[in-house]
């Protein structure tokens, strides 16, 4: 019954709040005085339509009052940009005339993209049809099921035939090589490191020369490794190690990767995996290698593998340094 009453008496006291709800309930005596007396005393002190506060139940409704008068706007020219003759033909329904190279350009593109489309049909029935083959389990098996079925001959181009390509490759993915420096080497060998005259010849990222930007002599795979003066520290370090530590007689430490490596012949050994860590180093910290970051990484290396390293080379990749 309390709650009750307390609801009640808050709604009976909203009811001042509008003026248009004065006539629908009749209170006592003394509130219809105190609403006069409020009314009177808005009616003497009216409220600028301006006014920041909110409205409250002694203001006058907010539609009673007057609309507010209307500023006079001061009209500004509109500044616009003068179209082009080209925008004009364009808006009038003419067509600019396509240069020959952009006619040629079109051509080739339209061609490019039905011959790669006729690429991609195919290759999509080829893979369905590899897809049905259940001994067909791994890339090798896959890449020459698509030979032989195709009728391909592989033609490589040897573009270094005095080279001992067989040697090169053994050498170069031995037990002790990681796959860093195995994906070095393959860069090297198939000359894919991304030089300033291989990108130039390529008409890559607009080079206006070839230079080095450490010597500013030729940028190439010899000179990279070699020539530069960020590497030729490294260079002539390694080739001082192999002859003074090792003991090797060499002309030139690049010799030694296509070399028929002997299992007994650790110290050949050590010195082939010296050689290709060098080179992978080079081009994978070019042009930031350092001599103390390379004797750093032979170091860890050679701790973590140390079993390894004391069967396959002995102690002669601790003789080193």
């Amino acid at each position: 019954m309390f709650i009750n009453a307390f609801f009640r008496g808050r709604r009976d006291s909203r009811s001042h709040l509008s003026p248009d709800r004065s006539h629908e309930r009749e209170g006592s005596p003394r509130r219809s005085r105190r609403l006069r007396r409020q009314s009177s005393s808005a009616a003497r002190q009216p409220r600028s339509p301006d006014s920041s506060s909110c409205c409250s139940s002694r203001d006058a409704s907010p539609c009673a009052r007057p609309p507010p008068l209307p500023t006079e706007s001061v009209a500004r020219p509109s500044i616009r940009r003068q179209s082009t003759t080209e925008e004009i033909l364009i808006a009038r329904g003419f067509r600019r005339q396509s240069t020959t190279e952009e006619m040629i350009r079109c051509r080739n593109f339209r061609r490019q993209s039905s011959q790669s489309d006729d690429t991609c049909r195919e290759w999509i029935m080829e893979a369905r049809r590899i897809k049905e083959i259940s001994q067909l389990d791994t890339s090798n098996k896959i890449y020459w099921n698509f030979i032989n079925g195709k009728s391909i001959k592989p033609s490589p181009i040897d573009r270094f035939p005095d080279m001992k390509w067989k040697e090169i490759w053994i050498n170069s993915n031995s037990k002790l090589i990681s796959s860093t420096d195995r994906s070095s080497m393959f860069m090297l060998f198939n000359d894919l490191i991304p030089n300033k005259e291989k990108l130039r010849a390529y008409n890559i990222g607009n080079l206006q020369d070839s230079n080095c930007s450490e010597c500013s002599q030729e940028d190439s795979n010899e000179h990279r490794i070699k020539k530069c003066t960020t590497s030729k520290e490294l260079w002539n370090w390694q080739e001082n190690v192999l002859r003074t530590n090792l003991k090797l007689t060499i002309d030139k430490p690049e010799d030694l990767l296509s070399v028929r490596l002997n299992s007994n012949d650790k110290s050949l050994k050590t010195g082939v995996w010296l050689v290709i860590r060098t080179i992978s180093f080079i081009i994978r910290r070019y042009p930031n290698s350092s001599m103390f970051e390379l004797r750093k990484e032979i170091i860890e290396w050679r701790w973590k593998n140390k079993e390894q390293v004391l069967k396959e080379l002995g102690n002669w990749l601790f003789l080193i340094f």
